[in-house]
């Protein structure tokens, strides 16, 4: 008789089942990595827009001639982009023009407002930090003189 499986040629079930573990193992490596990529990128996306939205209210500010305030809650992921109500400013009434959440989970490490001066100055927070579970931390620095925004350092 003749067997018909002769030249037939595949893999066989020990060989399937160290593949299967192998890439387990690979997978299992991988994971906490990759949420630790994720968790990072989104606390790079939160501080973009953040800084983003500062550098706009202080454009605002010097173009419209009216202070302007990024108002933050601590352990928050939400601020307010607010408007001085009043062509001078002193009277303590804002008008909010966007209610901003961040995305992913981040939140504010700080509590507080700057504000923007027509004249290119800010007061108030002079650094804000943004985090995700307490780890991923993002640095955000506002100079008074200039109301420059910068990331890190």
């Amino acid at each position: 008789m003749r067997d018909d499986r002769r030249g037939q040629e595949g893999f066989t079930l020990p060989e399937l089942l160290v593949t299967i573990v192998i890439m387990g193992i690979l997978t299992a490596i991988a994971i906490p990595t990759w949420n630790g990529i994720m968790r990072q990128r989104q606390v790079d996306s939160a501080t973009s827009q953040l800084v983003g939205d500062l550098r706009l209210a202080s454009t605002r500010a010097t173009n419209q001639l009216v202070d302007w305030r990024v108002e933050l809650v601590s352990g928050s992921g939400n601020y307010l982009l607010q408007r001085s109500a009043t062509s001078t400013s002193g009277d303590g009434a804002w008008q909010t023009v966007q209610s901003v959440s961040l995305p992913g989970g981040v939140v504010s490490g700080n509590s507080g407002d700057v504000i923007f001066h027509p004249d290119g100055s800010s007061e108030g927070l002079a650094v804000v930090t943004l985090s995700r579970g307490g780890s991923n931390i993002s640095t955000i620095h506002i100079d008074a003189a200039t109301s420059e925004v910068s990331v890190g350092g």
